[in-house]
């Protein structure tokens, strides 16, 4: 495929398209579904009607994820005509296909991969952009001092605040996901972005980014300033990123009157950060130490059920590690971990625009171990409380990842023939209660993951480095690269264990 059109040459050294696996395989089920369905009988009948209207819900709230992360991409300067053009063929195709069910089907999968390319595009955009996220500890308390709260998730408006209010005696902080912005260099160099704050009242102005929402407590007024329309009376518009009157109106209030005790917690856990102590991570599931793995994502929206996170959190085994990205990480965020074999437990990989991290670094494990990723020890949990959090499952879905568990709400356009449906073709399990859903994965062997009499898989340090979105590779070949994407780490020179056999892990994640 061509490559995106953007403003910066340097995502022009990242692979969109490599060597024709998953993404290639949706890509093909979505442009498969322009068949016409004349001629072909579709089912009419009441119940598969619901069906068809529920399974057209799901693709559109996939579409409008999508074009959420591709319009944060196109903020940064980085944009694509053929990613463009293949959401609005998809948005045609649920008129032109209304009752098909297989075809909804297929262009369900479609959009899974297009959302997997605009996530890689985001990614490259904020790379280039702000630097490779690193682990921060974020002060989540506040300091004395004149205030502007920033909430959403733009990143780019948040840098130009930060220009702006350089030496203006105003100091920022982020709200919800904007807390992963800490964590990327050029953004971090503003000494003045000074934490992430999350509790009630703000003794300051608020300025409301893309994506972001405004809580009852905020008392919608004249402290309120968007970016775009709000349904806050009073709200003050920006226009043209001035952000003079924001400033002005910060100064203005009385801010923080003294420093509260210093709280943190660490985010910063991209891909590149995580690649960068895989051979530690490596190390721990091959001594027992690391037994399986947690990825825990999505965002519960208006959705009941929030609280089944901070309880899955809490009884999660001592000798799993938790990957975490989107809003439903902030049910258990603050409780401490700890450290398991050298590295963090929990490890907090951002937004849900995030999701290219969390499919890198599956990849490069299941390249490393020389296995499918539905082969490792690892269970995913997505909340679908929201668009781009049902984009990220679909991506999910349309890379092959099986097994998902899904809830504890859906929406309510998920209906229990789609649930059923879904289960079938995907293997997607709606939780019930925590230690019910626990108690159901099977137990490794007492010995770690693969017995003493049993070789191991052939571990190839050198991929996790250099593995892109296209290989998260659902068979068994053992290719070793696809692409060089972070250009400052060296490859390692390739080395072999003696061992070839997964079938332990396999008994151990069901398979």
């Amino acid at each position: 495929m061509a490559f995106p059109k953007v403003l910066s040459n340097e995502a022009k050294n990242m692979p969109i398209s490599k060597d024709g696996t998953s993404i290639a395989a949706a890509e093909h089920t979505l442009r498969s579904s322009d068949t016409p369905t004349q001629g072909r009988a579709v089912a009419r009948s009441p119940a598969m009607e619901e069906h068809c209207i529920g399974l057209r819900s799901l693709m559109l709230w996939g579409i409008e994820g999508a074009r959420a992360y591709a319009r944060q991409a196109r903020a940064l300067g980085y944009a694509s005509d053929e990613l463009d053009a293949a959401l609005e063929g998809a948005l045609n195709r649920l008129a032109e296909q209304r009752n098909d069910p297989e075809a909804l089907w297929r262009g369900l999968l479609g959009i899974g991969g297009w959302n997997l390319k605009v996530l890689e595009l985001l990614d490259a955009a904020r790379w280039a952009s702000f630097g490779f996220p690193e682990p921060t500890a974020v002060r989540v308390t506040p300091l004395k001092g004149k205030a502007i709260l920033v909430v959403g998730d733009d990143l780019n408006s948040l840098a130009l605040l930060l220009e702006q209010t350089q030496d203006k005696g105003v100091q920022v902080y982020t709200q919800g996901e904007l807390l992963a912005a800490h964590a990327y260099p050029k953004l971090r160099a503003y000494t003045h972005l000074v934490g992430n704050y999350g509790d009630a009242k703000f003794p300051g102005p608020i300025l409301v980014t893309l994506g972001g929402s405004l809580g009852s407590e905020s008392g919608c007024g004249r402290r309120i300033f968007t970016l775009e329309p709000a349904e806050c009376p009073n709200a003050q518009p920006i226009e043209n990123k001035d952000f003079a009157p924001l400033i002005e109106a910060a100064l203005a209030l009385p801010g923080f009157h003294e420093d509260a005790p210093a709280k943190t917690i660490t985010v910063g856990f991209g891909h590149h950060a995580i690649l960068d102590i895989a051979d530690r991570i490596i190390t721990a599931v091959m001594a027992g130490a690391v037994r399986h793995f947690f990825l825990i994502a999505g965002s519960e929206g208006s959705l009941p059920g929030g609280a089944y996170y901070d309880e899955l959190a809490e009884r999660l085994p001592k000798d799993s590690v938790v990957l975490a990205l989107g809003p439903v990480r902030y049910r258990f965020h603050r409780r401490m971990f700890g450290t398991l074999g050298g590295i963090p437990r929990f490890l907090d990989m951002g937004q849900c625009y995030d999701g290219y991290s969390a499919m890198r670094v599956l990849g490069a494990l299941a390249a490393a171990f020389g296995c499918n990723i539905n082969a490792l020890p690892l269970t995913v949990v997505v909340s679908p409380g929201e668009q781009r959090a049902v984009a990220l499952l679909l991506g999910f879905l349309a890379s092959g990842i099986r097994n998902i568990w899904l809830g504890p709400a859906q929406p309510a356009f998920c209906t229990p023939t789609l649930l059923r449906e879904l289960s079938i073709r995907f293997g997607l399990k709606p939780v019930t209660q925590p230690d019910s859903d626990l108690a159901a994965i099977p137990n490794p062997q007492s010995d770690g993951l693969f017995s003493k009499d049993q070789e191991k898989p052939e571990f190839y340090p050198g991929t996790l480095r250099s593995t892109g979105i296209l290989g998260l590779r659902m068979g068994r070949s053992k290719s070793t690269s696809i692409g060089q994407h972070d250009k400052t780490q060296e490859q390692i020179p390739r080395r072999r264990f003696s061992f070839a056999s997964l079938r332990s892990l396999q008994s151990f994640v069901g398979l």
